[in-house]
């Protein structure tokens, strides 16, 4: 089984968890809302997503797990 987790909303919850995750061999998925925010996730091993509508199914296809930790 692939270790691949797709997170909706990648913050502060989410990069704690991709802290014990990436070195464990996780490949991370990350939406964002800006840009911007590419950077500090590239940093940390997670691939970032620039959220859109229309979010791609091979982002779906490729998760085994899926975190969803976005703001109310």
């Amino acid at each position: 089984m692939s270790k691949t987790l797709l997170s909706f909303g990648h913050g502060y919850t989410a990069r704690a968890l991709a802290k014990v995750l990436v070195p464990e061999g996780w490949a991370i998925y990350g939406t964002v809302r800006n840009s911007h925010d590419f950077i500090g996730l590239e940093e940390s091993g997670v691939t970032p997503i620039l959220w859109s509508e229309g979010m791609p199914e091979a982002a779906f296809a490729q998760a085994s797990h899926v975190l969803i930790s976005t703001a109310p």
